[in-house]
């Protein structure tokens, strides 16, 4: 390249922006797929700027020469088109790997693909930008093979002073492959309940039910008792406790809850709704009605449950006694 063509590609690249990337994006409107569109998305603008600094260094080593500073200036440049680099394989290989391999057909469900997806592209981005920083450093004369050689001996020092990013690092890629953990999950771990929303390779954020997002250490998760509402199913039991006055018939007070329970549309039939009459209390007779919902209706359908068997009791003369205590006086005048 001479200093006439180094100025054409300048041109070019500051004519880029405005002219030739929206030119480029008519004709990626033509094709259905929306992974070219992506693609030039994620590569335009940092592929703008290795070729502006590459014809800008250009110049500077055809014209400055001499200055006694040009080769920090040569160095800094490839670094800066080293971390470029490293952004658009970043870039491209979450689109190759949510775009391309997360609409493929695999063989495990949605939430458990797009739980080790998302460990794939970490373990990925990882990976490039540990030798985005190894290049950088051996662009500036930094020999790396020492450094390299002495890991081994610095590993047990570092493990020491990072024991627990380390141990956060190791229970996030196995939680990241764990079928049985995955992104979108209800879950409960510890006193914190709620939705998984991402598992990184640091720790584990979780959507609470008020809407609070908590952010818990990977390696504390892996060590917690762990209770998952989505599996074997997201289908869950509630149970209802009720008294009824002890002039009540059992087996009407049995024959309308599991009535009320039957009519309902979002009571499962399997398994089919039951009702045990469990307890002599003090003041009633008591009976626990128990169904099955899926996951998301269940406090829906619990005050719906309810008011269906207030209304229902109310129909049939059942009664739902007060606590009352009677007290006896002996030898009262």
């Amino acid at each position: 390249m001479d200093a006439t063509e180094a100025i054409i590609v300048i041109v070019a690249a500051i004519l880029f922006r405005p002219f030739i990337k929206p030119f480029i994006y008519t004709f990626t409107k033509f094709t259905k797929s929306e992974l070219d569109d992506k693609i030039v998305e994620a590569v335009a603008n940092p592929l703008w700027f290795i070729v502006l600094l590459y014809a800008a260094d250009f110049l500077a080593g055809d014209y400055f020469s001499s200055w006694r500073y040009i080769s920090y200036v040569h160095d800094s440049v490839y670094a800066l088109i080293a971390v470029l680099v490293a952004v658009i394989s970043v870039r491209i290989a979450k689109i190759i790997i949510f775009d391309v391999f997360g609409h493929a057909k695999l063989e495990m469900d949605e939430k458990h693909k797009r739980t080790a997806l998302s460990a794939i592209y970490n373990i990925t981005a990882a990976i490039i930008w540990s030798l985005a920083v190894i290049y950088v450093l051996a662009s500036f004369g930094i020999n790396v093979g020492p450094i390299l050689a002495s890991a081994g001996i610095a590993g047990l020092v570092i493990g020491l002073a990072l024991k627990d990013p380390l141990e956060n690092l190791f229970y996030g890629l196995i939680l990241a492959f764990d079928p049985h953990f995955r992104v979108g999950d209800a879950v409960s771990i510890g006193d914190v309940s709620g939705v998984v929303e991402d598992i990184s390779l640091r720790n584990v954020r979780i959507r609470t039910w008020d809407g609070n997002l908590v952010m818990i250490p990977a390696s504390q998760v892996a060590n917690s008792q762990i209770t998952n509402y989505e599996f074997p199913d997201d289908n869950v039991r509630t149970a209802i406790r009720i008294g009824v006055s002890y002039d009540s018939d059992p087996e009407e007070v049995k024959e309308t809850l599991l009535e009320v329970a039957k009519k309902h549309p979002k009571v499962l039939d399997d398994p089919a709704p039951s009702v045990l009459f469990t307890e002599f209390g003090d003041f009633a007779l008591m009976f626990t009605l128990y169904y099955w919902t899926k996951r998301a209706d269940k406090w829906t359908v619990l005050d719906e449950m309810d008011t269906a068997i207030l209304n229902a009791f109310r129909e049939k003369g059942i009664e739902i006694p007060y606590p009352i205590t009677t007290v006896y006086l002996k030898n009262a005048v």
